[in-house]
């Protein structure tokens, strides 16, 4: 089984008055670079990081890694504009999807290696993702190839 995820960090940010979300520092670190390094982390083994056309301080700010970096150049249109753009990037051999929210530094690669381990426990055929103590779903969502990468 092999795992890829996409990162989407093409968002402007705009309601977050502080500059850019992505770069503002949690604990000195900036937010952007928590998704990257759980990533990094985990057993995904192609990681794409959707940026959009002024986003190359977000790239930077991820930090080193095992990352490809992709430009939305349709981002102003949506966060589906950022998923299209990484699935198109996205290696072909890939038995699902992970998509991952830039801004949620508290998905970890435990986390992460949990829903790969339950997505390859279902034959890598069901929509895998966080629940809640209530039960409601959360992020990141993994996608078998079947529903996304054909």
């Amino acid at each position: 089984m092999t795992v890829s995820a996409i990162i989407v960090a093409a968002g402007r940010s705009s309601r977050f008055e502080a500059g850019h979300k992505l770069l503002a520092k949690l604990d000195g670190v900036p937010l952007i670079r928590y998704a990257a390094a759980s990533l990094d982390a985990s057993p995904i083994t192609d990681v794409v990081l959707v940026i959009g056309a002024d986003g190359q301080a977000i790239a930077d700010a991820a930090g080193p890694g095992r990352r490809r970096v992709v430009v939305n150049s349709k981002a102003a249109e949506g966060l589906s504009t950022s998923i299209q753009a990484g699935l198109g990037a996205l290696d072909p051999a890939s038995s699902g999807a992970m998509i991952v929210l830039a801004d949620m530094p508290g998905v970890t690669s435990a986390i992460i290696t949990q829903l790969c381990q339950t997505f390859s426990d279902t034959g890598c055929k069901r929509i895998v993702f966080p629940q809640t103590a209530e039960g409601r779903q959360g992020n990141p969502v993994l996608w078998p190839r079947a529903l996304l990468l054909n």
